[in-house]
């Protein structure tokens, strides 16, 4: 893999924490939907009236839990790719280039806003960048069980 296939990869998966949000926000909303369902029959039940018919609340919950059990396995793969990710930051870079890389492709700072950050020229901070792209690149390479398998099944 190249530095530039590294860069794409790095900002898309680090980009998934956005979309890990996302998920877990709508799972929460399913949730929440499941419990009024709940609710709203027991209270037609309480009332005497007839609401929505047995059936059709059965199969309203059957539809929230088949987006509940997609939602959970889909948060479990954001959140699997992430932590290898991040892991690989931790155990392959220093600190310097890990928050470098996470500045440019997390929060995706240009090199202006970088350099003000870190309190280096810009040459010195496309050098460490370069430089931790590798480092990333040699670590990927090595690593049996590679990122973008994951990456491509979640996308």
């Amino acid at each position: 893999m190249d530095r530039k296939e590294m860069e794409y990869t790095l900002r898309r998966i680090l980009g998934w924490e956005k979309c890990l949000a996302a998920e877990e926000a709508h799972l929460h909303r399913l949730q929440e939907k499941m419990d009024d369902s709940y609710a709203s029959s027991a209270m037609y039940a309480y009332r005497g009236r007839g609401g929505d018919s047995v059936a059709m609340t059965v199969e309203r919950r059957e539809g929230y839990r088949e987006q509940m059990e997609e939602c959970y396995q889909k948060i479990e793969e954001y959140k699997s790719a992430i932590w290898r990710v991040h892991r690989l930051l931790l155990d392959v870079l220093e600190e310097d280039e890990r928050k470098l890389i996470l500045l440019r492709c997390l929060e995706r700072l240009n090199w202006t806003q970088i350099e003000f950050r870190f309190s280096f020229g810009r040459s010195q901070c496309f050098r460490l960048y370069k430089r931790a792209l590798e480092k990333l690149c040699d670590a990927w390479e090595r690593d049996g069980k590679s990122i973008e398998l994951i990456a491509s099944k979640i996308s």
